[in-house]
């Protein structure tokens, strides 16, 4: 069985686009990575409300079966929070 990886090339390319093209502009620094069925989300967002948004972004992309989201929400004021 060939690993999804090879059959969903396009994957990171494809989640990101979807990311940069949201109307909220801080998903734009958000980055994407794919093996195996898994996308990962890493990158810094000011809420807890856009990191959800992130997510629900990529949702329902082709080849997706996990998406393990690990970006964190960062208050600017206090620092990291997640």
């Amino acid at each position: 069985m060939p690993l999804l990886t090879e059959e969903f090339p396009d994957v990171t390319d494809r989640a990101e686009g979807l990311l940069r093209g949201n109307a909220y502009l801080a998903l734009k620094n958000v980055t994407c990575a794919y093996r195996d069925g898994v996308l990962t989300l890493r990158g810094c967002l000011p809420s807890y409300y856009l990191k959800q948004i992130a997510q629900t972004t990529v949702l329902g992309l082709e080849g997706v079966r996990r998406i393990d989201n690990l970006i964190q929400v960062v208050d600017r004021g206090r620092g990291v929070r997640s």
